[in-house]
């Protein structure tokens, strides 16, 4: 149970930090060219933060329906069920990782553009979805061993 909560604290987690990278550009100003200028304006924030939602919102809600449903028989054993929670652990924190590492690039690179690292994100994404996706339904789908 202390393992579930893990993983789904560091997928939250992760989702509010994107949110507050994207939070973070509003206001911030670039020099490029002897020109300061604004890296996201107020009024892009929606358009910025609603990939990010659709990407996260879906892992979300896969996560808190695998918490009540579980259509999964339980491991056959602990150490199979240890695998499948590492499995889960490593895929999410690759793929936080990096879209985490592309939402923030503007923050730590120059001609880096908001937008584009967030299309590429979703991008990136959309490839990772086929081995991550499958590793939380793996974990977070099977049902408790029967108490012995």
């Amino acid at each position: 149970m202390v393992e579930r909560a893990t993983l789904t604290c560091l997928w939250i987690g992760s989702f509010v930090l994107a949110m507050l990278v994207v939070e973070l550009y509003i206001g911030k100003t670039v020099s490029i060219d002897g020109l300061d200028m604004l890296v996201l304006l107020q009024e892009d924030r929606l358009d910025a933060m609603k990939p990010l939602f659709t990407i996260y919102g879906s892992y979300l809600a896969g996560i808190l329906a695998f918490w009540y449903a579980k259509p999964f028989k339980p491991a056959k054993s602990d150490g199979a069920e240890r695998f499948r929670f590492w499995l889960a652990m490593a895929c999410a924190a690759v793929f936080n990782g990096w879209i985490l590492y592309m939402v923030s690039r503007a923050h730590f690179t120059t001609g880096a553009t908001v937008m584009a690292d967030i299309l590429s994100a979703v991008q990136i994404a959309s490839w990772m979805s086929v081995i991550v996706a499958p590793a939380n339904a793996f974990y977070f789908g099977i049902k408790a061993k029967p108490a012995t």
